[in-house]
């Protein structure tokens, strides 16, 4: 089988910067976080997003969504594709809508929240069984289950013998690892359906990112600090049943049997399913299926080309691949 980018779209024509706080401040500062002002709402401080060039017929109509965590309000927040806020899910006021988008989820730190409308919180789901909560990455109500469940990332520490392999640093001891669990849950009984954890499935070292590398990394040495080997940080799922993983820190893709949780297949990382002649990508996220069939399969995915510490290319890029 082969592979090549159907289409790279490159965020040449919507060029968008932000400029965030490096960590949560206790005062509003416009030169470290520019924020904007509101006389008929002062308890809103959401970021400044400045466009630099727009050509309106190369961009895809719809709204821009950020969920920023290391700014003044960390919230989700919704712009046009000029830079005008539409939402923002911030405020002391409470969330406020202009122009009537529809929204049905978004994440929150610990559990999922499902809104209606008018932003009202209608539903939350919580990941199940007695590990971590679910994290920041993933909540999505699960495709062909006419809204009846959701899929979830689980970030869960675990102990995990790192000394094996010289490359992890760890010496003595057992260490710790952040294993990468996705979940399918019953959005209005709580109950896990399916269930399917990292380290069953991809060796540790299939990392791109080692033990104290990044800031994101860990150094794996205390349950506060584990390896993040793997990053799960999106799911999707097809009309068979079959799932497609996204996993950060390993650069790869995957798609997973719904059945039994083995992998069908792996895009990217170091043991790729396909031959990849002239194309790479490394750190993305965002992995989604357009379509497939018998012979075909076509995906979009984010291509982050770096994790700020290791680069496999100049620019991050929107990609569309096909398989054959």
């Amino acid at each position: 089988m082969s592979l090549f980018p159907a289409t790279s779209t490159r965020l040449g024509w919507l060029i968008v910067w932000a400029s965030f706080a490096v960590g949560i401040v206790a005062e509003l500062n416009n030169e470290t976080s520019p924020t904007h002002s509101f006389k008929s709402r002062p308890d809103l401080h959401a970021p400044i997003l400045t466009i630099d060039l727009i050509k309106p017929e190369l961009v895809t109509p719809g709204y821009i969504f950020l969920a920023p965590y290391r700014n003044l309000d960390p919230a989700p927040y919704i712009y046009d594709n000029y830079g005008n806020l539409v939402w923002s899910g911030a405020g002391s006021g409470g969330p406020k809508t202009a122009h009537a988008p529809r929204v049905c989820t978004l994440r929150a730190r610990g559990h999922g929240v499902i809104m209606d409308q008018s932003y009202r919180v209608v539903k939350t789901v919580e990941s199940a069984g007695a590990g971590a909560s679910s994290d920041m990455h993933e909540f999505k109500l699960t495709p062909f289950s006419d809204g009846t469940t959701a899929l979830m990332t689980v970030y869960q520490p675990r102990r995990y013998d790192l000394t094996a392999n010289p490359r992890f640093n760890i010496r003595d001891g057992l260490g710790w690892i952040v294993e990468g669990v996705f979940q399918k849950v019953d959005i209005e009984t709580g109950a896990l359906i399916f269930e399917w954890r990292s380290l069953d499935h991809v060796d540790p070292f299939a990392a791109w990112t080692l033990p104290g590398t990044t800031d994101t990394s860990g150094d794996g040495l205390t349950q506060q600090t584990p390896w993040d080997d793997f990053h799960l940080n999106s799911i999707d799922k097809n009309a068979d049943g079959d799932y497609l993983l996204s996993a950060r820190h390993v650069s790869a893709v995957y798609k997973v049997s719904g059945v039994d949780g083995h992998i069908i297949w792996q895009l990217g990382g170091n043991s790729p399913s396909f031959e990849q002649t002239n194309f790479a990508f490394s750190y993305q996220h965002h992995a989604r299926w357009i379509s497939e069939n018998a012979t075909h399969t076509l995906l979009s995915l984010f291509d982050n080309a770096s994790n700020n510490y290791n680069w496999t290319g100049s620019e991050s890029s929107g990609i569309i691949l096909s398989i054959s």
